[in-house]
C-alpha cells in the first residue's frame, strides 16, 4: 500500500493495530464507582439527577410551595390565658395535706407541691363538673377535654415570687380563659384554706395512721422472732452457711462425675472384651495409683528399677555391652521388673478381694444415687435458708418504711398543732385569667417551613429513584464513570435542523476531529495494512450513521484514503445521506467477490463510498461471513482507514456477525437514551471477543462539548481588541520585540 502523505508514512511505520492488543477485562457494574470500588455519594446523586435536575427543582418548588401553603392553613392559632394563685409567705412553715414523700417545711417547697396539686386529677375532675365548663365538655367529650388539659396546661412557681402561674393555650380564645379560672375556683375549693372542721379531721387522721403504724411494725417485729425461732440458724449464719453448702455440693458433682467416668470405663472394656454388657458383680480395672495405695512396696520396687536402670546408663556410658559388670546389671534388672509384674498381679488380685468390691457396677451405682441424694439434700438446706433470710430482710425492710412513716406523720402532727393559728388563708388566687386577643408562638411559619423543606426532599428522593430505576446518560461523565466498562471517547453536539447554536457545524467538527486525534492516539489505523472501523449504535436513531459521515470526512481531511461502507440492510441511511440508494454497491461486490466497480469517489480527493447495493438476493438473514472478510481485505489493501455503517447492535441481524471481522467497533449513544442496553452491547462485544473501542454520546450539552470547542482567537480579533482598548500588550514581551526588531535593522544595514 502506497501513503499519500508525512502523515500516512508515519502511520505505516507505527505500532501495532488496536485489533492485535489485548480487550479490557468484561466488568459490568451498576451505578457510579470511583478506583477501587469505593462508591461517592455526590457523584452518585449527581449521576441520578443528571439531565433530571431541572425538572426535579422545578417539581420540587411547586409542590414545596403548594405544601408549604397547605400546612399553613391548616396549622392551628393557639392563645394561652393566664391566671395566678398567691401564697401566704408571712407563715414560717407552711403544712399541707399528708402526703407521703417530700419535705414539708418551707415556703418555696410549700408553693412546689400546690403546683403538683394544681395538676393532680380531683382538681381537674372538679374544674370540668364545673357549669362553666358544660358546653366546652358537651362539644370536645370528657376524655378529650382531660387530654388537652393535661397536655396544654402548665402550672409553675412565678419567679422567686408568692404567685403560682397558670397557663393554658387553646386554639379557641374563650375556651383558654374559661378552663384556666375553672382550675383556679376547683383548686380554691379543694385546696384552699383549711378550716377548722378540716384541721380537726386532718389532726385526727393523723393521729389515728400514727396508730396503725406502730402496731404494724410491731407485727412484723414479732413475725421475725417466729421466723428465728422455727430456723436452726441464726440470721448472721446464713450466709456462712450457704456459702460452705454450695462447696460441698460442688464437690459431691466432681465425685458424681468420676464415679460416671468409671462406670463409662467399665463399660466399654466390658464390651470390648467379653462383648455383653456390664453386670452388678463387674469390677472396674485399678488405676496404678490405687494399687500402690493399697501395696506401698510396689512404689518401691519401681524406685529400685529406677534406680538401677541409672547405674546401668552410666556403666553403659564408660564400659561396652559384653563387659561383665553390664550384664550382670541388665540381669539384675530384668529379675526386678519381673518381680514388679508378679508383685502387681498378686496386689491386683488381692485388691479385687478387698477394697475392690466396692469398685464393682452395681456398688458404684449405689454409690451416684448417694451422691444425688445429698446433693439434693444440700440443695434444698440452701433453698430453705434463702427464703428465710429474705423473708427476714423483708420484713425488716418494711419495719423501716414504718419507722420512717410514723417520724413524718408524728413530724406534721406537731407541725400542724405548731402553727394551728397561722394557717388561715394560706393561698388565694391572685387574679383570673382574660380572654386572649394575640395568639401566642404562632407556629405557622416553622410548619409550612418543614412542610416545604419534606416536600423537596422528597421530590429529589423520587427523582433519585426514577434516575436509579431508569439509568440515562446526559452526560459524559456518567460514561466516564467506569472507564473499564465504557471507554467514553468523546462528544457530538447536535447538528440538526433543530440546533439553535450558530457555531454548532464548526463545533461538531472540532469534537470529530478530537476523536479521530484520541482513536491515533489508542493506535487505531496505524499498521501497515488499512484499519476496518464499524460504526453502530444500541438504539436505532442514536446518530451513528452522522457519526460514521463526519469521522469519514475527518479522516479524509487528514489526508488518510477513507471509505465508507454501508453495512445497515434495513435502514440504509448512508447510501440515503450522499444519495446513492439507486447505485450498485456492497450486495453486488458480495455476489462478485470484487469491490472495484462499486467504490463510488465522493467529493473529497481522499474519501469514497461503498453504497448498500441493489440486489435483493442479499438480506441481512444471509450475510456471508466468508465474503464480508475477504471485501475487508480488499478494502484494507485499498484504504488507510474504511468506517462500516450498520444497525443498532441490540436490533439488526447483520451488526453482531459483522462486529467479529473488523479491527475494531465504536458505539454511538443518543444523549437522554437508557444506559443498560449499553451495557448489554458492550458485554456481548467483549464476550464474543470483538474489538471494542469505546463510545460516543452524541446530542450532547453544551456543558460537555464546549470542552472540545475552545480555540485560540485569532489574529485579526487580537488587533481589534487591542484598536478599541479592550485589550493591551504586554510592555515585556514589546520591549523584547521592539529588542529583536531593532537588532534586525542593524543586521541588514550592516550588509
Amino acid at each position: 500500500m502506497s501513503n499519500t502523505d508525512n502523515h500516512n508514512s508515519d502511520l505505516a511505520n507505527g505500532r501495532q493495530p488496536f485489533s492485535n492488543q489485548d480487550s479490557p477485562p468484561v466488568q459490568v457494574a451498576s451505578g457510579n464507582e470511583e478506583e477501587g470500588g469505593a462508591v461517592n455519594p455526590l457523584e452518585l446523586v449527581r449521576d441520578r439527577l443528571e439531565g433530571r435536575w431541572l425538572y426535579a427543582i422545578i417539581t420540587a418548588i411547586v409542590l414545596g410551595v403548594s405544601a408549604a401553603v397547605i400546612a399553613w392553613m391548616l396549622a392551628p392559632i393557639n392563645y394561652t390565658a393566664e391566671g395566678f394563685l398567691k401564697g401566704n409567705s408571712k407563715n414560717e412553715t407552711v403544712v399541707q395535706k399528708i402526703d407521703e414523700t417530700g419535705d414539708t417545711k418551707g415556703f418555696m417547697v410549700f408553693l412546689e407541691s400546690q403546683v403538683m396539686l394544681v395538676k393532680s386529677p380531683d382538681v381537674v375532675e372538679r374544674a370540668i363538673n364545673s357549669s362553666d365548663m358544660r358546653q366546652l365538655l358537651d362539644e370536645r367529650g370528657r376524655n378529650a377535654l382531660i387530654a388537652q388539659i393535661k397536655y396544654n396546661m402548665r402550672p409553675t412557681v412565678y419567679g422567686e415570687t408568692e404567685l403560682i402561674k397558670i397557663e393554658y393555650t387553646d386554639s379557641v380564645p374563650a375556651a383558654s380563659a374559661t378552663i384556666t379560672n375553672s382550675i383556679l375556683n376547683s383548686y380554691i375549693a379543694l385546696h384552699g384554706s383549711l378550716d377548722e372542721e378540716r384541721r380537726s379531721r386532718t389532726k385526727q387522721q393523723l393521729r389515728t395512721f400514727k396508730t396503725e403504724n406502730r402496731t404494724s411494725a410491731e407485727n412484723k417485729r414479732q413475725q421475725q422472732q417466729t421466723l428465728l425461732r422455727q430456723s436452726k440458724y441464726g440470721i448472721a449464719e446464713v450466709g456462712n452457711f450457704v456459702t460452705e453448702n454450695a462447696t460441698e455440693m460442688a464437690a459431691l458433682e466432681d465425685e458424681k462425675k468420676l464415679v460416671e467416668e468409671t462406670i463409662e470405663k467399665l463399660r466399654e472394656r466390658v464390651k470390648k472384651e467379653e462383648d455383653r454388657e456390664v453386670k452388678g458383680e463387674d469390677i472396674a480395672l485399678p488405676k496404678l495409683a490405687q494399687l500402690e495405695a493399697f501395696e506401698p512396696n510396689l512404689k518401691k520396687l519401681q524406685q529400685d528399677i529406677d534406680r538401677v536402670n541409672i547405674e546401668y546408663d552410666q556403666l553403659r556410658s564408660r564400659l561396652s555391652t559384653e563387659h561383665r559388670q553390664v550384664r550382670i546389671l541388665e540381669s539384675t534388672i530384668r529379675s526386678m521388673e519381673s518381680n514388679l509384674v508378679r508383685r502387681r498381679k498378686e496386689t491386683e488380685k488381692k485388691w479385687y478381694e478387698g477394697p475392690g468390691k466396692e469398685q464393682s457396677f452395681d456398688k458404684l451405682q449405689e454409690k451416684i444415687t448417694k451422691i444425688g441424694t445429698k446433693v439434693d439434700e444440700k440443695r434444698e438446706e440452701i433453698n430453705s435458708m434463702n427464703t428465710l433470710r429474705a423473708r427476714y430482710d423483708a420484713l425488716q425492710r418494711s419495719i423501716d418504711d414504718l419507722e420512717i412513716e410514723f417520724a413524718v406523720l408524728d413530724d406534721r402532727l406537731r407541725g400542724i398543732e405548731f402553727e394551728e393559728d397561722a394557717l388561715e388563708d394560706r393561698i388565694s388566687i391572685a387574679q383570673y385569667a382574660l380572654t386572649p386577643t394575640e395568639s401566642t408562638k404562632d407556629k405557622r411559619p416553622q410548619i409550612a417551613g418543614v412542610a416545604f423543606v419534606g416536600c423537596v426532599i422528597a421530590v429529589f428522593a423520587l427523582f433519585f429513584l426514577l434516575g436509579t430505576v431508569d439509568q440515562r446518560a446526559f452526560a459524559m461523565r456518567q460514561l466516564q464513570s467506569d472507564k473499564s466498562q465504557f471507554q467514553c471517547l468523546g462528544v457530538v453536539p447536535d447538528t440538526g435542523p433543530s440546533s439553535d447554536d450558530p457555531e454548532a457545524l464548526e463545533v461538531a467538527m472540532g469534537c470529530i476531529h478530537r476523536l479521530r486525534n484520541r482513536l491515533q492516539s489508542m493506535n487505531v489505523g496505524s499498521g501497515d495494512h488499512g484499519f476496518v472501523m464499524l460504526i453502530s449504535s444500541p438504539f436505532q436513531g442514536d446518530g451513528k450513521t452522522t457519526i460514521a459521515t463526519l469521522l469519514g470526512w475527518s479522516y479524509a481531511e487528514a489526508g488518510y484514503r477513507t471509505c465508507m461502507v454501508d453495512c445497515d440492510f434495513i435502514g440504509r441511511s448512508l447510501s440515503h445521506q450522499f444519495g446513492k440508494l439507486h447505485d450498485k454497491g456492497l450486495k453486488e461486490s458480495i455476489k462478485s467477490g470484487s469491490i472495484d466497480e462499486n467504490i463510488i469517489a465522493l467529493g473529497n480527493s481522499n474519501l469514497s463510498i461503498l453504497p448498500i447495493g441493489l440486489d435483493d438476493s442479499i438480506n441481512a438473514e444471509h450475510v456471508p461471513i466468508d465474503a464480508i472478510r475477504r471485501l475487508l481485505d480488499q478494502l484494507r489493501d485499498k484504504f488507510d482507514m474504511v468506517i462500516m455503517d450498520t444497525g443498532p447492535l441490540s436490533g439488526s441481524i447483520e451488526s453482531t456477525p459483522i462486529a467479529l471481522t473488523v479491527d475494531g467497533v465504536l458505539l454511538t449513544l443518543r444523549k437522554g437514551r437508557s444506559r443498560l442496553p449499553l451495557r448489554r452491547c458492550v458485554q456481548e462485544l467483549r464476550e464474543l471477543g470483538a474489538p471494542y473501542l469505546g463510545v460516543i454520546l452524541n446530542y450532547a450539552d453544551r456543558s460537555d462539548y464546549r470542552h472540545f470547542s475552545s480555540t485560540s482567537k485569532s489574529i485579526t480579533d487580537l488587533i481589534r481588541e487591542e484598536k478599541s482598548g479592550e485589550r493591551k500588550r504586554n510592555p515585556l514581551t514589546d520591549r523584547i520585540a521592539s529588542s529583536s526588531q531593532s537588532a534586525e535593522t542593524e543586521k541588514r544595514s550592516d550588509f
